[in-house]
């Protein structure tokens, strides 16, 4: 008969932890992924992550926080498997590719004509045509044809510093439509 570890105060069993914490941890990773096979497979992954490393759970958070932890872990992982790339490394691309100004700092390679990117660049297409024509515009303009800020807001009829808006609140509206439609696209 062996014995098991001494547990931190107030944690459970692991025998219990599917009982006490599954419904939070499947609403967590639901919430993340959308699809429920998913969700109930990273729940499983988790728990058995959780059991294999209780003997080193110090009680510094709560036992569920810890979990929902290790739970973070398994969906970045999952994710990263399916190619969907996360808001903060989303974030961290654009900032890493443009300037503060929205200008590329490394102009990109003429895109191929594989069948992938032929689908990228017509999810592009449907996401420039649903912002405002102005905006669309000033981004074509700026982005396609290569004009410069000051050419861009004359033909526009605006001020530099109204171009700089527009085009920031179309790459708003363009970054949340690809991430809709490309990224999250491949999760189902």
């Amino acid at each position: 008969m062996s014995s098991s570890p001494t547990l931190p105060t107030g944690t459970t069993a692991p025998e219990v932890w599917l009982e006490t914490h599954g419904d939070s941890l499947f609403a967590f990773a639901f919430s993340r992924v959308g699809r429920r096979e998913v969700a109930e497979d990273l729940v499983q992954e988790t728990l058995l992550a959780g059991i294999e490393a209780r003997s080193r759970f110090e009680g510094r958070s709560s036992e569920r926080t810890w979990l929902i932890g290790i739970l973070k872990r398994k969906i970045a992982g999952w994710r990263r498997r399916q190619g969907v790339v996360s808001e903060p490394d989303l974030a961290r691309m654009v900032d890493e590719q443009f300037t503060r100004r929205g200008k590329w700092k490394t102009t990109p390679a003429a895109w191929g004509s594989d069948p992938e990117t032929e689908e990228i660049a017509s999810v592009l297409r449907r996401c420039l045509a649903k912002l405002p024509e102005r905006q669309a515009e000033a981004v074509l303009m700026i982005e396609s044809s290569r004009l410069d800020p000051e050419k861009t807001s004359k033909l526009l009829g605006v001020t530099t510093n109204h171009l700089y808006v527009m085009l920031y609140r179309a790459r708003t509206g363009l970054r949340a439509c690809l991430e809709q439609r490309l990224f999250r696209a491949k999760d189902r």
